[in-house]
This record gives structure tokens, sequence and C-alpha cells, in this order.
């Protein structure tokens, strides 16, 4: 079936992933840990980073708060507080990249 969804459109093209433990939808990760129940923000690995870059042409609000909306996702979707803090930190790295300086992270 994953064949015929990929020939449909060659712009688009669908995986199949399966695990007992883990389960990706839209941007979380769910998993079982033990006999728990954790989640986790997802990116898939071909994600690319494409946050606004900090010397476009949006308005400033919009700039500004991009980073809040973005560090309150990775807070939102992160069960376990270790998980977290690496995510964050790989989102700090990411802004950094698109021209964000860490004064206006960190505010």
């Amino acid at each position: 079936m994953i064949e015929e969804l990929n020939n449909l459109n060659s712009t688009i093209k669908f995986t199949l992933t399966y695990s007992p433990d883990k389960i990706q939808f839209l941007d979380v990760e769910i998993f079982r840990k033990d006999r728990n129940i954790g989640h986790r923000l997802f990116r898939k690995p071909s994600d690319r980073n494409t946050l606004l870059h900090a010397n476009s042409a949006h308005p400033k609000a919009l700039k500004e708060s991009l980073p809040i909306s973005q560090y309150l996702r990775v807070y939102r979707n992160n069960s376990e507080e270790s998980t977290c803090k690496t995510q964050l930190e790989d989102m700090t790295r990411s802004f950094v990249e698109r021209g964000y300086t860490y004064k206006v992270l960190q505010e």
C-alpha cells in the first residue's frame, strides 16, 4: 500500500515505521518505558532547519514570539526532563543558525 501511495505524487513520500514500544504522530513520539508511557518531541530524520530567519522582513513581534512558542512546544511535548533539556539545547542551536542572538533567545 505504501508503494501505491508513493506512486501518486512524486513530491510526496510516505513512510511506515513499526515498533511495539513507540509510535510517532505529527510532532510527538509516544513511547513505553518500563510500565509507563512517556512522550517527546519528534522530528523526522529528513527534517531541516526552516525556522524563520532573524533577518527576515516579518514583523518584529512575530520574530520575538517565535522562540517563545517553539520553546513552549518543546516543554509541552516532553515528559522527561533530560530529553527536554537536550531538545531545548538543539532548538537554541537551530535559532542561532538562523541568525538569532543568545540575548534575544534568553529574553
